[in-house]
C-alpha cells in the first residue's frame, strides 16, 4: 500500500512511498508539523521522492505507461501542514479505442454543458475546467455541432495542446431552418465537417460521429463521404451514436461489400437505469471491433 511520509524540509513538499500494489488515492494529510512526524525509514535509490520532487518511477509500477503516470506535490507553508493539504496521485491507464489503434483514458469530457446557451454562461470558466480536465491525464474530448458554441469553447481552450487531445465531434442534428442542414448525406456531411473544423481550429478531427440515424439517407452514401473525408485527413475515423444494432450490421456488411472504410465508435445512451445496449448493441460493436464512448 501506498504511505504518506513526512516532507522532505530541503524541498518544503510531501513525499510518496509508493509499492507495486498502491491504492489509486491517497488520504488527506493530519495536521502535524514536520519536525514532529513520525521516523521514516532510511530514504534510498529507487524510492519515489529520493531526490527532489517525486517522480514517476516506472520500476515501481510495472502497469503504468510512458507519461501517464503524474504526481502533483502541495508545497508546505513554512513547514505547517494545512488542514487540507494533501498528496494527489493520478494514475491513468489508457485504453484502445476500439481497433483504430487510438489510445484514450477512460474517463471523457463531455462539452455539452459548457456551451453558453444551455450550459455555462462564462466560456473563460469552461475553458479553464477543460485544462483541469487534460491536467489530470483526460485526453478524451467530446462535442458536437449542434451543441451551441460548444465547438468554440474548445476549440478556444485547445490552443497549443491540440496534438495531445483525441477531439471527437458530431454531425447530423439540424443546425438552422434549411431541410438539407441536417442529417447524414454527403453534402451536408461535407459542408458540416469544414464548418466544425473552423470553429474547433484544428486541421482535422480524431472521430467524426454521426449524431443520430438518417433513415433518408442510404447508409453506403453516408460511408462513401465519411471514407473520403478520411483519405483526405480531415477525420481520422469516425462513429455513430445512438445506432441500433441492425443498423451497425447492414453499415458493416455495406463497407465490407463496397471497399469503404466502417464505423469504428458507437456512443450508446448507457446508464444504471437504461442497459438496454447491452443486449445487442455491446455484443455487435464487441464483434465488429467497435470502441464504445
Amino acid at each position: 500500500r501506498g504511505r504518506v511520509h513526512t516532507a522532505a524540509r530541503e524541498h518544503g513538499l510531501c513525499g510518496l512511498h509508493q509499492c507495486d500494489d498502491i491504492p489509486l488515492c491517497v488520504r488527506a494529510l493530519t495536521p502535524r508539523r514536520v519536525d514532529t512526524g513520525p521516523r521514516r525509514r532510511s530514504r534510498r535509490p529507487g524510492r519515489l521522492g529520493y531526490h527532489g520532487p517525486p517522480v514517476a518511477n516506472r520500476k515501481a509500477i510495472p502497469y503504468s505507461s510512458g507519461k501517464s503516470f503524474r504526481l502533483v506535490a502541495v508545497y508546505v507553508d513554512r513547514g505547517v501542514y494545512t488542514r487540507h493539504a494533501h498528496v494527489w496521485r493520478t494514475l491513468m491507464q489508457y485504453r484502445s479505442l476500439g481497433r483504430t489503434g487510438i489510445k484514450v483514458s477512460p474517463y471523457a469530457l463531455g462539452a455539452l454543458m459548457l456551451a453558453t446557451q444551455v450550459g455555462n454562461p462564462d466560456p473563460e470558466d469552461s475553458i479553464r475546467i477543460i485544462h483541469k480536465a487534460l491536467d489530470a491525464g483526460i485526453n478524451l474530448v467530446d462535442t458536437a455541432d449542434a451543441y451551441g458554441d460548444s465547438e468554440e469553447v474548445v476549440g478556444r481552450a485547445l490552443k497549443g495542446r491540440r496534438d495531445n487531445v483525441v477531439l471527437t465531434t458530431k454531425v447530423s442534428r439540424p443546425m438552422g431552418t434549411d431541410p438539407n442542414q441536417q442529417g447524414a448525406s454527403r453534402r451536408w456531411i461535407i459542408t458540416a465537417v469544414e464548418n466544425s473544423l473552423r470553429r474547433l481550429q484544428t486541421d482535422h478531427i480524431d472521430v467524426y460521429q454521426i449524431h443520430r440515424p438518417d433513415p433518408d439517407t442510404d447508409i453506403e452514401e453516408t460511408l462513401s463521404a465519411l471514407t473520403d473525408l478520411v483519405r483526405s485527413g480531415k477525420i481520422r475515423a469516425f462513429g455513430t451514436s445512438t445506432m441500433p444494432a441492425s443498423n451497425l450490421v447492414e453499415a458493416h456488411w455495406v463497407a465490407e461489400r463496397r471497399g469503404l472504410e466502417r464505423f469504428r465508435t458507437e456512443q450508446p445512451p448507457y446508464s444504471i437505469l437504461n442497459r438496454s445496449v447491452e443486449r445487442e448493441v455491446l455484443p455487435v460493436a464487441q464483434r465488429c471491433g467497435m470502441g464504445i464512448l
